[in-house]
C-alpha cells in the first residue's frame, strides 16, 4: 500500500541566511520533524541538513541588485519547490506572497518586527515617512489575501484584523548545557556580549563603560562575539580613548551560539542593551534568555518588556538611558555583590528553562501549521 506523500512546506527570505538561527534551526528544523521542508534563503549551495532541504540564493551587495535580482530568484526558487504552504520573513517579500496567494497556495507572513516604524527610521531611505506610510497601504491591501500573520507579541496589535498567531523567538537553551553555571563567583571582571555590534545595540557607550571602569581602578575584561561591519568597525577606532581600552576587549566575529557561549564561561556579568530608537526594543533580544540559560546575570535596558522579566524575577539590572555612566554603575554593583551575582545567575536559570525557551514555542508553531492545513 502506497504511502501518502508528506505535505510540502517552504519557508522564503531574500534577507537572512539560509542557517539563520529563527528561520533554520527553530522554526524549519522544528518543522522537518512532521512536514517535507524547504527553505530558500541567501546562502553557498544547495544541500540538506537536519532534513531541511535548502534552496540557496546568491547575496547581492546592495539593496538595489536584491530587489532586482534577489527577490525574482526567491520567488522563482520558490514555484519550482511547489509547496502547499509558503511562509515568508521578509517586508520586500510581500508581493511575492501575495502571487503564491493567487497561485493557490496557503501563504504565512512571519513578521520580525514594526516595518513602517523601522523604515521611518532608516537614514538612507529618501523621505522615510512617506515611504513608510506606502508600505503600511501595501501592507493594508496585501494581508487580507493571506491565511495567518506570525507575530510576537508586541506586534500583535498592529494586526489585530488578521488572524495573527504569536510564535516568540526565544532560545534553544537546551544545547547551551555545557555552558551553564550555576554559581558565577568570579571575582574577576570579565564581561560578555553576542550579537550584532554596532550603535542600535549601544556597542559605543558599552565601550565608554569600560574607560570609566578602568578609571575606576578596574581591569575589565570583555569578551565580544558578533558581526562588526567596516564602519563601526572605524567608529570604534576613532574613539577617543580606544588606545586606553583596546587590549581588555577581545572581537570574536560572527559565531553561532553554541561557538559564542565557550566564552561566556569565565565570565560574570552579560551585556544586552538595545537603542531606544532601535525597532527591536519591542521585542525580546533572544540573548536576554540565552544570558539567563547559561545562568549570566545580566544588565539591560529600562524598556518595559525587559522588565517584566528582568525584574520580576530578578536575574538582572535594568539600567535608565543606556548612558556609558549607568552601565559601569550597574557592572560595578554586581561585581561587588557576588551573592547577588549567584542569586540572579540561579534564578536566570530556572526562569529561562521553565517560561523562555523554544520547546514551548516550537509546540506553537506545530500548532499553526496544524491549523492552517485543516481542511
Amino acid at each position: 500500500m502506497k504511502r501518502p506523500k508528506p505535505i510540502r512546506i517552504c519557508h522564503l527570505s531574500s534577507v537572512h541566511k539560509a542557517n539563520d538561527t529563527r528561520l533554520f534551526y527553530r522554526e524549519c528544523v522544528t518543522l522537518a520533524k512532521y512536514y517535507e521542508t524547504y527553505l530558500v534563503a541567501v546562502g553557498d549551495s544547495d544541500g540538506e541538513w537536519y532534513g531541511v532541504k535548502v534552496k540557496a540564493i546568491p547575496q547581492h551587495t546592495s539593496r538595489l541588485m536584491r530587489f532586482l535580482f534577489g527577490i525574482p530568484h526567491v520567488l522563482i526558487r520558490g514555484i519550482r519547490v511547489n509547496a502547499s504552504v509558503y511562509h515568508f520573513h521578509d517586508p520586500e517579500l510581500i508581493l511575492v506572497g501575495l502571487i503564491f496567494r493567487f497561485l493557490g497556495k496557503k501563504v504565512i507572513y512571519d513578521i520580525h518586527e514594526d516595518v513602517a516604524k523601522l523604515i521611518a527610521l532608516k537614514t538612507w531611505v529618501v523621505f522615510p515617512g512617506i515611504v513608510a506610510s506606502v508600505y503600511k497601504l501595501l501592507e493594508a491591501i496585501c494581508l487580507p489575501f493571506f491565511h495567518l500573520v506570525v507575530s510576537e507579541d508586541a506586534y500583535k496589535q498592529l494586526y489585530n484584523a488578521h488572524t495573527t498567531h504569536i510564535i516568540h523567538n526565544f532560545a534553544f537553551i537546551e544545547k547551551l548545557d555545557s555552558y551553564r553555571r550555576n554559581l558565577r563567583n568570579t571575582s574577576d571582571l570579565n564581561l560578555f556580549y553576542i550579537g550584532s555590534i554596532d550603535e542600535l545595540y549601544c556597542i559605543f557607550e558599552s565601550l565608554e563603560s569600560i574607560y570609566l571602569l578602568k578609571l575606576r581602578g578596574y581591569n575589565p575584561k570583555v569578551s565580544m562575539v558578533g558581526f562588526v561591519s567596516p564602519r563601526i568597525e572605524k567608529q570604534i577606532e576613532n574613539l577617543p580613548f580606544y588606545n586606553l581600552i583596546k587590549n581588555n576587549i577581545t572581537f570574536y566575529g560572527y559565531l553561532s551560539a553554541e561557538e559564542g557561549f565557550q566564552y561566556s564561561v569565565d565570565c560574570s556579568i552579560g551585556l544586552c542593551l538595545v537603542s531606544k530608537n532601535a525597532n527591536s526594543y519591542e521585542s525580546y533580544p533572544r540573548k536576554m534568555f540565552e544570558y539567563m540559560g547559561v545562568g549570566l546575570p545580566l544588565i539591560t535596558s529600562d524598556f518595559p518588556l525587559y522588565k517584566k522579566v528582568i525584574e520580576k524575577y530578578n536575574c538582572g539590572l535594568c539600567i535608565k538611558g543606556n548612558s556609558a555612566i549607568a552601565i559601569a554603575d550597574a557592572i560595578e554593583v554586581l561585581i561587588k555583590d557576588q551573592t547577588l551575582r549567584n542569586t540572579m545567575s540561579a534564578n536566570g536559570i530556572k526562569t529561562a528553562l521553565e517560561h523562555y525557551n523554544w520547546e514551548k514555542e516550537s509546540k506553537s508553531l506545530l500548532s499553526l501549521y496544524e491549523k492552517i492545513l485543516t481542511p
